[in-house]
């Protein structure tokens, strides 16, 4: 019994749906029932582009867990230059590397294997 009004409150709103269609405007929408009562109506939000000037740097703490996620421990930031972290930490198989990773995305974009480094 449940399942048939389940449906049938479906299928009203999607009639409701169907026959508002024609009569929706740019930029705004409503929705009805079938027992005359709106649900909901509104003004959909334009949405504005903002340009930030040095783009979506990750900050350390996200480049941390991202490469913590990747299987590299006792992570320690050596220097920061334009667009990229120098990054001293231990591999995956515990080797001891230098990690170049870039900002933006958190790609590592170059990686040594160094065995002698304090």
């Amino acid at each position: 019994m449940l399942k048939t009004k389940m449906t049938l409150a479906a299928g009203a709103v999607l009639m409701g749906l169907a026959v508002s269609a024609p009569q929706v405007q740019a930029g705004s929408w409503s929705v009805t029932s079938s027992f005359g009562s709106a649900v909901y109506s509104g003004q959909t939000p334009m949405l504005q582009q903002v340009h930030h000037p040095r783009g979506c740097e990750m900050s350390r703490k996200q480049i941390r867990r991202s490469l913590r996620h990747r299987g590299f421990r006792k992570i320690k930031f050596v220097r920061e230059r334009a667009n990229k972290y120098v990054v001293h930490a231990r591999g995956p198989h515990r080797e001891k590397v230098r990690l170049v990773v870039g900002k933006q995305y958190g790609r590592i974009l170059r990686y040594k294997v160094r065995r002698h480094w304090r």
